[in-house]
């Protein structure tokens, strides 16, 4: 991966967070948020981070990690650093805001000991489920990611025709909502592993990455992508007798497209960019993960406090962004930046499983 792509990459990272973060945050100024859905950029941003993910663990999984047990370790960390915080500050958002409202908690603090474990275990997508914690939306993602590491895992670091059966399993046990979404960050790690195979110059690549965003833009101004998802129904309920969760199944795929493309052409357009400019952007995406899982937790408890839900008000709104900023900011300072204490943890738990793994290995030996 060259230094210059690399940069591209968190570039990306950036803006996919920004898309989420404004699109939720409409909700609290009354004349975004009448325009907001129909443009959906949330659902891109996702989009942005799933095919980044494929290529950006496919290089970690070939280039840094090198065993299952340091890719475990490294995901694992990364991932509970920011789910767990995420979690509590979901509940307590929750709680907060069905107070203010005077209404009852919502139905999962009825059995915690029964839907905890699928937030931890990241199978609230599983089949017909469709689970997100209370107060943390954005959570339904990680049941997507945690598990496309997994089956690209058992694809990568096993070997023979026992990764194709490890790989099959896996999606067997995830069900068709997991399945569907699987090749575009599929797409992203093919990418990874074939680039080398293609020859394209700079000057026509810089052609092509600005024509893959005006495509991209195109698609929006005139909702394509909605148009797209229209045929969701036709073609899974009625067609195929299938009963899937993500509705803009059809839209995903038209706007990846576009996502992949200027990821192709950004990798051989050989961009340039300034030391600062460098600096800003490594700087940012150190903060995105947190900024997309705890950013809705902190609107619902600013929500909770003031009423500020649905305002039209543009400084009520700007001060609201501020707020949630400075305080993903500190947040993350110590969780996403701490993560280092989760690999500690991790590593731990990892080395005591090999050895018990090797004590009976030699006892049946």
């Amino acid at each position: 991966m060259t230094p210059a792509f690399s940069v591209f990459l968190e570039l990306a990272r950036v803006i996919a967070t920004l898309m989420v973060f404004v699109s939720h945050s409409s909700e609290y100024y009354e004349p975004f948020a009448r325009v907001a859905p129909s443009y959906s950029f949330g659902r891109d941003g996702v989009l942005i981070f799933f095919i980044l993910s494929g290529f950006v663990i496919s290089w970690c999984a070939r280039e840094r990690e090198h065993s299952f047990g340091n890719f475990v370790i490294n995901r694992a960390s990364r991932i509970y650093s920011v789910a767990i915080p995420g979690l509590v500050l979901g509940a307590a958002a929750s709680l907060a805001l069905t107070a203010s409202q005077g209404s009852p908690p919502e139905y999962q603090f009825n059995a915690p000991w029964l839907y905890l474990p699928i937030y931890l275990s990241f199978t609230g997508s599983f089949w017909t489920l469709s689970e997100t914690p209370p107060g943390n939306m954005p959570y339904w993602s990680l049941n997507y990611e945690v598990w496309y590491y997994l089956i690209f895992a058992a694809f990568f670091f096993v070997r023979g025709r026992l990764r194709w059966l490890a790989a099959a399993g896996l999606i067997v046990l995830v069900g068709p909502n997991l399945t569907l979404m699987l090749p575009l960050w599929a797409a992203g790690s093919v990418f990874y592993f074939n680039a080398h195979r293609i020859s394209l110059s700079p000057r026509p690549a810089r052609w092509l990455l600005a024509a893959s965003v005006v495509a991209y833009l195109w698609c929006k101004l005139t909702h394509l992508d909605n148009l797209a998802d229209s045929a969701n129904d036709l073609l899974f309920h009625h067609w195929l007798g299938l009963d899937v969760t993500r509705k803009s199944f059809l839209g995903d795929y038209l706007l990846a497209l576009f996502v992949l493309a200027s990821f192709v052409f950004a990798r051989y357009a050989r961009l340039e960019f300034s030391d600062r400019f460098v600096r800003t952007v490594r700087e940012l995406a150190s903060y995105s993960f947190s900024f997309y899982l705890f950013h809705v937790p902190v609107f619902t408890a600013i929500d909770a406090a003031f009423g500020l839900h649905g305002n039209s008000s543009l400084t009520a709104y700007l001060l609201t962004v501020a707020t949630a900023i400075a305080v993903i900011v500190l947040l993350a300072r110590y969780t996403e930046h701490r993560k280092e204490l989760y690999r500690r943890l991790f590593t731990a738990l990892v080395g005591r499983w090999q050895r018990v793994a090797r004590s009976h290995r030699s006892g049946a030996e």
